[in-house]
């Protein structure tokens, strides 16, 4: 583990939040460096602040930028691998939770949306797939949540030239946002 890493490991609180952060680093490490050909005890992650995503650097140097999202046991993450950068986000829920989706909705869905799901009433997976767009938007665009709550996330979307993409796997959730013209796969591993 590199000192960066230590650093932000020792930050977590909870033992919760500290396998977490090893069991993502691991995942990252291990697809870039089989993308990349490298030791993945070679592969540094730190967070860039200015970009608002992780980095995977290799002697210091820029490999592939990371979105990351875990909830619950699942842990989702996008790589951006081409040269050229592109925006790009992910975000995980957990669906089975217990929560009162009706406030929620008041609270971070936008006048539109909130009608959307008021006709989705009993349908957690329509309300999961708003709140994870707006987090994925949240890290894609830098936008604060907060703000992005009280917008139209399809009007985002098109004034960005982005696209989603929702997944529903299993008990979980998610979305993942990125420029129109970037290419993309998926990949589920139990």
């Amino acid at each position: 583990m590199f000192n960066s890493e230590r650093e932000q490991f020792l930050l977590k609180r909870s033992v919760k939040s500290k396998l977490t952060f090893l069991q993502s680093r691991a995942l990252i490490k291990k697809y870039v460096g089989l993308c990349f050909n490298y030791a993945s005890e070679d592969i540094e992650v730190v967070f860039n602040h200015q970009e608002q995503c992780l980095h995977a650097l290799f002697n210091s140097n820029l490999v592939c930028r990371v979105s990351l999202s875990h909830s619950g046991k699942a842990i989702s993450v996008a790589f951006q691998l081409s040269e050229k950068p592109f925006i790009f986000g992910v975000d995980i829920e957990n669906k089975t939770k217990k929560r009162d989706l009706e406030s929620l909705a008041k609270t971070c869905l936008s006048v539109k949306e909130q009608e959307n799901f008021r006709l989705n009433l009993n349908d957690s997976v329509a309300f999961y797939r708003q709140w994870t767009l707006k987090e994925a938007l949240m890290k894609a665009t830098g936008q604060p949540l907060s703000t992005l709550f009280s917008l139209d996330s399809d009007k985002i979307l098109l004034a960005q030239s982005l696209t989603s993409i929702s997944f529903d796997l299993h008990e979980y959730v998610g979305t993942f946002v990125c420029t129109k013209q970037a290419s993309y796969k998926f990949i589920e591993i139990n």
